[in-house]
């Protein structure tokens, strides 16, 4: 892709307020946790309909992220000190604001899920595989099959309402009877 062309998506699509904290230092060399961090900013904006770190450029995107999770140190991100543009820039202290109160409507399922994926080290975000069978997914209201879902009718009005029926749980086999396709999901579950 040309720059020209990674200029115009990035104005059109904020993708920096997706942007792992370390890429935000001047990370180089990364691994999949920035994804894992992107994955857990699209989530709390979800649970919040409105971005959580909407920062205009990579300077106010730290700010936005060091307001709400608090200011990093060693011992919270012992790898931070290594990251290229650390000593370029240094802020206030601040604690981190609880996630229950960033995302005041979320389940406490949902909180904690969110807590997984944003974390200061990469190592220490949840695995994709992890996040499967995270206890939010398997409790009410469960996912609903596509079948099950409403649709719209013109002016946005439904014209049909599936209501989704309570699936039983069970802990040594969560994704049974899900709409999951377990085929799918099964080389990224690990075997316990």
């Amino acid at each position: 892709m040309n720059r020209e062309v990674y200029n115009i998506i990035c104005v059109l699509f904020p993708i920096r307020w997706y942007r792992a904290p370390e890429l935000l230092y001047g990370a180089r060399k990364y691994d999949e946790g920035v994804d894992l961090w992107a994955v857990g900013c699209i989530f709390a904006e979800l649970l919040n309909n409105s971005p959580l770190f909407p920062g205009e450029n990579d300077i106010e995107q730290l700010c936005c992220v060091l307001r709400v999770l608090g200011t990093p140190n060693q011992k919270t991100w012992p790898e931070i000190t290594e990251l290229p543009d650390y000593n370029k820039i240094s802020f206030k202290e601040k604690q981190p604001i609880p996630l229950e109160q960033v995302v005041p409507d979320a389940s406490p399922q949902a909180v904690q899920l969110l807590k997984e994926f944003l974390v200061y080290p990469s190592k220490q975000r949840m695995q994709a595989a992890q996040a499967l069978l995270h206890p939010y997914f398997f409790t009410p209201p469960l996912p609903a099959h596509h079948s099950e879902l409403p649709i719209p009718q013109r002016g946005g009005k439904k014209i049909r309402q599936g209501l989704q029926h309570q699936r039983d749980f069970h802990v040594e086999q969560p994704l049974e009877g899900s709409v999951v396709d377990l085929e799918l999901v099964a080389p990224y579950v690990i075997d316990v």
